[in-house]
Parts: structure tokens; C-alpha cells; sequence
């Protein structure tokens, strides 16, 4: 019988059964209070977790900041390799029914500036690189704000 991936609820606790891919581990270990965003994360209703058999995949969601404008967040096992299209489709529809559900016009993310993967996959959803944002987190990481702008 084959594995395959599905979705579950974002749960905060989730995230110590994660074996977070080296750039993850730099930005989760770099924000400020990262697990009091991450339990927003999970009361804003619009974050889930991808699982196959008993591993975790990612975890990510889109969370409300104000009317009309969100935040896209994603924390990565090194099994995104293996099941990419189940991720890149997951989170394009996680965007259609947010977008939907929430009438945003906007939704934003920011990728560390020396994380070209992230940045490339970020366009391939449709985001635009707005620039740079120096020294950004607590480790003085720089990142790259993206947008991706409903018309």
C-alpha cells in the first residue's frame, strides 16, 4: 500500500516532531517569540500541517494581519523533495480558498535573502519579489519581501 500525503489542522506542537530543513531551523531560531506566532498561526484557523505515514511534510498556513491582507508562512521537513507537487498544490489552493473566504487583495511573505529555492517556488506561485528588508530578524538575517497581489 502506498503513502500518500494529506492535510491535517496546524497544531503548535506539531512543530517539535519536525526535522526542520537547515534554513528553517535559521529563520524559526531567528524570530522573535516564533512560538507565540506559531500559536496565532494555529487560531487564525488557516494552517495546516502535510503528514505521510507518521512523518511530517511541512507545515504552513495564511494568516489575517487586517482586512484584505495576509501573511503566507511555510516551516519545511527535508520530504518537500519527495512530494513537491503535493506541496505546490496544497498551498495554491490554500490560497485560492483564503483568498476566497477572506476577500484579500493581498497576501505577503518574506524569504531569506541568500534562499534562492524558496524565492524561485515563491514566483512560480505568482508572488513579486518588493525588495530587500536588511537585518530583519534577531539574528540581523536579511529577507526578500514577496507579494502576491489579487487583481
Amino acid at each position: 500500500m502506498l503513502n500518500r500525503p494529506f492535510l491535517v489542522p496546524f497544531h503548535v506542537h506539531q512543530v517539535q516532531y519536525m526535522d526542520l530543513r537547515e534554513f528553517d531551523k535559521r529563520v524559526f531560531l531567528s524570530v522573535p517569540n516564533s512560538t507565540k506566532e506559531l500559536m496565532a498561526y494555529e487560531r487564525s484557523g488557516y494552517a495546516w500541517t502535510g503528514i505521510v505515514g507518521t512523518e511530517i511534510i511541512a507545515a504552513g498556513g495564511i494568516a489575517p494581519i487586517w482586512e484584505g491582507v495576509a501573511c503566507a508562512w511555510l516551516l519545511s521537513t527535508p520530504l518537500v523533495d519527495k512530494y513537491k507537487f503535493f506541496l505546490h498544490k496544497t498551498v495554491k489552493d490554500a490560497i485560492m480558498l483564503v483568498t476566497k473566504t477572506k476577500g484579500l487583495h493581498r497576501i505577503e511573505t518574506a524569504i531569506l535573502a541568500d534562499h534562492v529555492v524558496s524565492q524561485r517556488w515563491a514566483e512560480r506561485l505568482g508572488f513579486i519579489n518588493e525588495g530587500l528588508m536588511r537585518k530583519f530578524d534577531a539574528k540581523k538575517n536579511d529577507y526578500f519581501r514577496y507579494a502576491l497581489i489579487m487583481e
